[in-house]
């Protein structure tokens, strides 16, 4: 029996239900299990709570197809949807200009950048869309065609790995939406109804990650930057950032698409 630090209220809810699951896979400090009924949720031992993911002090020992039970009745519950926010078009203005800052001179920005802006036919004549810079003024430019339902469905499954850079970028472009004012609500409706019918077009780990976008949940890092909000903590801007080869990138890409929104 394992036992839980932190575990996500949707996972919490979903495990009520006894159900077998299975480790599907193992990575250097995370389980990602499924449940006979094709439900995957992780255990990992880094400090990044998520809706189906619980947090334990170390993971177990464990094999490919092995079941595995879990005890978190004594977890704290981690709660993945972000505070609502009411921001004045400045507020969005200085935070991703802030967040922008953070981003400008890592060595991974410049390839998931890329990834993104090429998706756009018209990323290269955008005012202030270049090679070298993530910049504010080039995502804001950008925000207009995203309207555009070919060009969310070029972003979804694009790039490499289990989750394709693309996914990562639209889950925080989602869910920063989603925690937003009326307008940003009513954009995050208008591309979820787009991207839902679609999630068989990507890796069935992302397509989980998006599912939980959909409902307007956030994974720690994300919920932590998104709860600052209008302060910018560079701390928080960089634990984001860090998760992964390149994800992190995209997911602070994404949060600043979200910021740049209509404004």
């Amino acid at each position: 029996m394992i036992q839980a630090t932190c575990i996500g209220q949707p996972l919490a809810r979903f495990l009520q239900t006894p159900r077998a699951s299975r480790v599907v896979a193992r990575f250097d400090s995370t389980l990602q299990l499924e449940s006979d009924d094709g439900q995957l949720w992780a255990i990992t031992a880094r400090n990044n709570a998520g809706a189906f993911r619980a947090q334990v002090s170390e993971i177990p020992r464990a094999e490919i197809g092995e079941e595995i039970c879990l005890r978190y009745d004594s977890a704290a519950r981690f709660d993945p949807r972000p505070a609502r926010r009411f921001l004045t078009s400045n507020q969005k203005r200085n935070a991703a200009r802030l967040i922008a800052r953070e981003i400008h001179d890592l060595p991974d920005a410049l390839g998931a950048w890329e990834e993104i802006a090429n998706v756009f036919v018209i990323a290269r004549s955008a005012e202030g869309v270049t090679k070298q810079t993530p910049s504010h003024t080039g995502i804001a430019s950008l925000t207009s065609f995203a309207r555009n339902d070919v060009i969310v469905h070029r972003l979804l499954g694009r790039g490499p790995g289990l989750t394709p850079t693309g996914d990562d970028f639209l889950q925080a472009w989602l869910v920063t939406l989603a925690s937003g004012d009326e307008i940003d609500r009513r954009a995050f409706h208008s591309r979820a109804r787009v991207i839902a019918p679609d999630l068989s077009r990507t890796t069935k780990m992302s397509a989980q990650f998006l599912r939980e976008a959909l409902n307007g949940w956030a994974f720690g890092a994300l919920k932590d930057l998104l709860d600052d909000l209008p302060r910018v903590n560079a701390s928080r801007v960089k634990n984001l950032l860090n998760i992964g080869a390149s994800s992190g990138t995209a997911y602070a890409l994404g949060v600043l698409f979200g910021l740049s929104w209509k404004i």
